[in-house]
């Protein structure tokens, strides 16, 4: 599958990748990946490889059992019941996310000093 994490905002194209997949409609809606508990329709690539949209986190973390910090198992059905074996996606805040500015001291001569930190989980250029 690829890739392997995303924004919590979710909208991430990810790809699972196998063999044998059947090209069904997307009409029909049958064709589903399931991230965590929530289902999302999938679209036919190829054979080899289908398509969906990760939904935000709220929705596919609610009740669904981690498979790491911040990750569900990712899984595709023909049928909307049956299941196949699957694999994490990871969720993350976006790049330049600012977190809560921590007040650090109080300068010499009065006023204060804050610490604000901007999250780079996914930012290549910090990986």
């Amino acid at each position: 599958m690829t890739p392997a994490v995303g924004p919590e905002d979710g909208a991430t194209n990810v790809t699972l990748h196998g063999t044998n997949f059947v090209a069904m409609s997307a009409a029909d809606g049958m064709l589903v990946c399931r991230f965590g508990d929530a289902m999302v329709n999938a679209t036919f690539v190829s054979g080899a490889a289908l398509r969906c949209t990760a939904p935000p986190a709220a929705l596919a973390l609610a009740g669904a059992t981690l498979v790491g910090s911040g990750a569900v198992l990712v899984q595709m059905s023909l049928n909307r019941q049956e299941f196949y074996s699957g694999a994490p996606f990871a969720y993350m805040p976006r790049t330049g996310t600012l977190l809560p500015p921590v007040p650090s001291s109080k300068g010499l001569r009065g006023g204060s000093v804050a610490l604000v930190a901007r999250s780079t989980a996914l930012d290549p250029h910090f990986a």
